[in-house]
């Protein structure tokens, strides 16, 4: 009888211990956007995708476009990256690689652009409903970034 009771209380303490739950999950769609960067911001398009290895890196792939209206003349550069996206609590960590310059306004600007344009990588905090993540974008400059989940189109 000893041992039952023992059991039903090890149970009973089991279920009202507190969960440890899971880290949000940055799997998915995402768009973004800095905040100015010397006259510029850069927004875009991510898609995260789920990890390899269980607790493993997270690969992603965006596009950004970096627009700078008030350069003389205005300039403009889309560009193609891959990343990886690791998560520890709710800090997530984005690193960067340009894998192609897309397209670059004024066009005589593109040698310039694809010898000079860093990696975007960012340092964010993901809420606990994985719907934003806000933080610092750092390259060659630094700003606010804001990231959230594209509305659904409907019909």
């Amino acid at each position: 009888m000893n041992i039952t009771r023992t059991a039903l209380l090890a149970a009973l303490l089991a279920l009202a211990a507190p969960a440890h739950a899971a880290p949000p999950s940055p799997q998915g769609a995402w768009e973004f956007k800095t905040g100015d960067i010397a006259g510029c911001t850069i927004s875009g398009t991510m898609t995260v995708s789920k990890p390899k290895a269980a607790g493993g890196a997270y690969p992603c792939t965006f596009e950004s476009t970096q627009s700078c209206p008030k350069a003389e003349p205005p300039a403009a550069y889309k560009v193609a990256q891959s990343c990886s996206v690791n998560v520890s609590d709710k800090k997530v960590v984005i690193k960067s690689r340009v894998e192609k310059i897309l397209k670059v306004t004024p066009d005589w600007a593109l040698p310039q652009v694809v010898r000079n344009y860093a990696p975007d990588d960012f340092t964010v905090e993901i809420n606990a409903s994985a719907s934003e993540m806000t933080g610092i974008f750092y390259s060659h400059g630094q700003a606010k970034v804001t990231f959230w989940r594209p509305k659904a189109l409907t019909s």
